[in-house]
C-alpha cells in the first residue's frame, strides 16, 4: 500500500504542468526551504540567493554554492566540486515544490517541508549579510 502511495505522489497527473524557470525563481528567491522524501523527511536544506545561486546542505555545517538553470522543464542544480548536474522536474502543489529527479527518472521525488530561514546551518561568513 506505501509503494502505491508513493507512486501516487511521484508520478505528476496529466494536467500537470513544470515550473518554468521565471516560475521557480520568482517562487524560491530570498527563501531557505527544506525537502523531504517519504523515507527521509530531512533530506535536505537549499537557501536562494539573488543571480539564481544558491547554497546546499544535507546536514547542519556541511554546505555547497552552486547555481541553479533553466534546462527545457528540469531546473538543474550545478554545486561546485561536482561537475554533473543535477535535474529537477518541478511542480507547485498546494503544499510548495515536488520535484522529480530527471537524471535518472523514477528514482526521486522530494516534496518542500519547511520553509525557514534558521534551517540552514552553514560555518563562515553568511553570504546574504
Amino acid at each position: 500500500m506505501r509503494s502505491l502511495i508513493f507512486a501516487l505522489l511521484a508520478t505528476p497527473a496529466l494536467a500537470e504542468t513544470p515550473m518554468t524557470g521565471v516560475e521557480f525563481e520568482a517562487y524560491v528567491e530570498g527563501r531557505t526551504l527544506s525537502f523531504g522524501t517519504l523515507g527521509n523527511p530531512n533530506y535536505g536544506v537549499e537557501k536562494y540567493l539573488p543571480n539564481r545561486q544558491v547554497i546546499w546542505s544535507r546536514e547542519p555545517g556541511q554546505c555547497v554554492d552552486g547555481v541553479w538553470y533553466e534546462q527545457g522543464e528540469d531546473i538543474c542544480f550545478l554545486y561546485e566540486h561536482d561537475p554533473e548536474p543535477k535535474c529537477w522536474r518541478t511542480y507547485r502543489t498546494e503544499n510548495g515544490i515536488r520535484a522529480e529527479f530527471t537524471n535518472r527518472p523514477g528514482q526521486s521525488a522530494i516534496f518542500e517541508t519547511v520553509d525557514s530561514p534558521d534551517a540552514l546551518i552553514c560555518p563562515g561568513p553568511d553570504l546574504l549579510g
